[in-house]
């Protein structure tokens, strides 16, 4: 029997995908937490290292989506985070 994630359910991958991603996002965050107060060599304004984590999310988000969906799920979520057409109410983001 095939128990790859294009065949289980929907709520079953759904629930499968957030518990990964919030693992990865912490796995990937443990070097920010261990070296965070460093400054970041040749940043500007002196930046911590932990800035960077700020990536975590969306570094973690495309690791699942491509173990998910492969190449073309990681180029959509890509493609919906830069699309401008898809924002209703712009002025918020002033």
């Amino acid at each position: 029997m095939d128990t790859s994630a294009s065949h289980r359910p929907p709520a079953t991958r759904l629930q499968g995908g957030l518990l990964r991603f919030f693992v990865l996002v912490v796995l990937l965050s443990v070097p920010f937490w261990l070296f965070g107060g460093r400054p970041l060599p040749g940043a500007p304004l002196n930046l911590p290292v932990s800035a960077l984590s700020a990536v975590v999310p969306l570094i973690a988000a495309l690791i699942v989506t491509y173990q998910e969906d492969g190449r073309q799920g990681a180029t959509r979520l890509l493609r919906r985070i830069v699309d401008h057409k898809r924002i209703e109410r712009k002025t918020s983001y002033l």
